[in-house]
C-alpha cells in the first residue's frame, strides 16, 4: 500500500509540475539507445505526447550502435510521435554529438528569452 501511495503522490508531483509549469520550453528525455524502454518510460511517453509538450530525445551510449540499429531506434519513436520527434544520439565515451546537445539546449533557451 505504501508504495502505491508514494506511486500516486509521485505522478501528481509530476502532472503538476509538466501542466501548470508556463516555462516550460523543452523536456529533455535520456534513454539508453541499448535498451527497450520500461513501463514508467512508456507512461512518461504516452503522457508527454498526449499533452503535446515540447520533446527532445537523447540517445545515449550510441557508439555501441551501427547505422541499422539507430535508425530503427529512431522509427519506434516515430511512430510513437506519429513521425515528429527531434532525437540527438550521443555518446559520452567518444563525445559524438555532445557539442549538439549543448547548442540544442542553448538555442532552446534563447528562444525562451525571446
Amino acid at each position: 500500500k505504501r508504495e502505491k501511495d508514494l506511486s500516486a503522490s509521485f505522478a501528481t508531483m509530476m502532472n503538476n509540475y509538466f501542466n501548470k509549469n508556463t516555462n516550460l520550453s523543452m523536456i529533455y528525455l535520456l534513454i539508453d539507445s541499448r535498451r527497450t524502454l520500461s513501463a514508467d518510460d512508456e507512461a512518461f511517453l504516452d503522457f508527454v505526447s498526449h499533452h503535446k509538450f515540447p520533446l527532445t530525445l537523447i540517445f545515449t551510449k550510441s557508439d555501441k550502435l551501427n547505422q541499422s540499429m539507430r535508425a530503427k531506434a529512431l522509427n519506434f519513436y516515430k511512430k510513437t510521435f506519429k513521425g515528429e520527434v527531434k532525437a540527438i544520439f550521443t555518446s559520452s565515451h567518444n563525445k559524438e554529438n555532445i557539442s549538439k546537445v549543448h547548442e540544442h539546449i542553448s538555442d532552446t533557451l534563447k528562444n525562451l528569452k525571446a
